[in-house]
C-alpha cells in the first residue's frame, strides 16, 4: 500500500486487494525513478499486469457526494470534476467510462469490491468523500484520498494467465474539501485529486517525478493535466494492450 502526500501533512494512497484463483504477490512494473509504475501480480507462478478490459463495452461508474460540499451546487460542482476527470482518463486510456448517477454507498470494509453491485446501485467503479461520522476502512490515517481496485485471475486451457480488475474505488476525505480548488486549474485543485486516485483504480502506482500527477505528493501546478509518463503508463494499461479475454471473471454491469 502506497501513499500520495501534501509537502505539508496529507498523503493519499494506493490500495490493491487481489481476489485471485491463485495466490499472488504484489510487484512493482516499470520503474518509478523514470517515470511511472504500474501494478502487477503474480498468479500461476506468472507476473501480469493487473489492469482492466478495455474491450469491455462501458466501465460503470457512481458518485456519493453528499460530503463534498455543503450546497447542493458545490456538490454538483464536485461531480462535475469527477465527470471530467473520467473524460480524461478515457482519453488518455481508451477505455469508455460511463456515468450512472448518485449512489449512498460508501466502500468500505473486506467486502467493498461485492458490495458495489448491492442494493440496486451497481457500478464497477464508486468514488465517495467520507468522513469521521460516516467513515470508510479503506482510508489511510492523514489520508486526503485513497484509490485502489479488485483483481481476479485465472488461467485457460492452453495455459494463459488473465488478470482482469473489475471493481475499483476512490475515497476522499471530506476534511480536506477546503484544501482543494474545484476544477482543473492552477493550484492545488480537486481535479489534481480525482486524477491521481483514478489513476491508482486504473492501476497505476507512484512515480518519483514531480511534474507528473502520480507523484506522490500533491503539488500547486500551473494546470491540472496528466503528464507524459502518466500518459504512458496509462496507454500501457489500456486498449493498446488488446483486450482481456477472461469471460466469466467479473459480471459485466455495463
Amino acid at each position: 500500500m502506497g501513499g500520495w502526500s501534501r509537502s505539508r501533512s496529507r498523503r493519499l494512497g494506493l490500495f490493491g486487494l487481489t481476489l485471485a484463483l491463485a495466490g499472488s504477490v504484489g510487484l512493482p512494473a516499470g520503474d518509478a525513478s523514470v517515470g511511472y509504475t504500474l501494478q502487477r501480480s503474480t498468479f500461476f507462478s506468472t507476473a501480469v499486469v493487473e489492469r482492466w478490459n478495455p474491450c469491455q463495452k462501458v466501465v460503470t461508474y457512481k458518485v456519493n457526494a453528499a460530503l463534498a460540499a455543503g450546497t447542493s451546487a458545490g456538490r454538483a460542482s464536485a461531480i462535475a470534476d469527477v465527470k471530467r476527470a473520467f473524460v480524461l482518463l478515457g482519453a488518455a486510456t481508451g477505455i469508455t467510462f460511463g456515468y450512472r448517477g448518485t449512489t449512498s454507498y460508501r466502500p468500505t470494509g473486506s467486502n467493498w469490491s461485492k458490495a458495489t453491485t448491492a442494493g440496486g446501485e451497481p457500478a464497477e467503479i464508486v468514488i465517495a468523500w467520507v468522513d469521521a461520522k460516516h467513515p470508510s476502512t479503506l482510508m489511510l490515517a492523514g489520508a486526503a484520498g485513497v484509490g485502489g481496485f479488485a483483481v481476479r485471475a485465472t488461467k485457460n486451457a492452453a495455459g494463459v494467465v488473465a488478470a482482469d480488475i473489475g471493481r475499483g474505488f476512490v475515497v476522499l476525505n471530506a476534511a480536506d474539501n477546503r484544501s482543494f480548488k474545484p476544477g482543473f486549474g492552477p493550484g492545488v485543485t480537486r481535479g489534481e485529486l480525482l486524477l491521481h486516485e483514478l489513476g491508482h483504480a486504473i492501476g497505476l502506482g507512484h512515480t518519483s517525478l514531480t511534474s507528473q500527477i502520480m507523484y506522490r505528493y500533491l503539488r500547486s501546478r500551473t494546470t491540472t493535466a496528466f503528464g507524459r509518463y502518466d500518459l504512458l503508463g496509462l496507454h500501457l494499461l489500456g486498449r493498446s494492450q488488446g483486450c482481456i479475454n477472461a469471460p466469466g471473471l467479473w459480471q459485466d454491469l455495463s
